[in-house]
């Protein structure tokens, strides 16, 4: 008797795929990488539908995060000024 997988979204309704490390930062075309294959859902992968793409090129998550403990909102807005941000077709 095979288990049923529980049904749910995955990872269709994420606003945002944030990409992050060494080989993100220093690929020839990060937008490629971040975008991936687009995933359709038949092998059971649910892959974001729309999303909004960014890169933590200067190695910013860690600290934010480290911050966000005591300091949320100044975390927040020091990620969001760092980040490049991209639009893929």
């Amino acid at each position: 008797m095979r288990a049923r997988r529980p049904r749910t979204q995955g990872f269709s309704e994420l606003a945002y795929v944030i990409g992050a490390g060494r080989h993100l930062a220093f690929a020839r075309d990060p937008r490629a990488v971040l975008q991936g294959d687009g995933g359709d859902g038949k092998d059971g992968i649910l892959s974001p539908r729309a999303p909004k793409f960014a890169l933590d090129a200067g190695y910013i998550l860690f600290a934010a995060g480290l911050l966000s403990i005591d300091e949320p909102d100044k975390a927040l807005a020091i990620m969001k000024k760092h980040m490049t941000y991209y639009r893929l077709a």
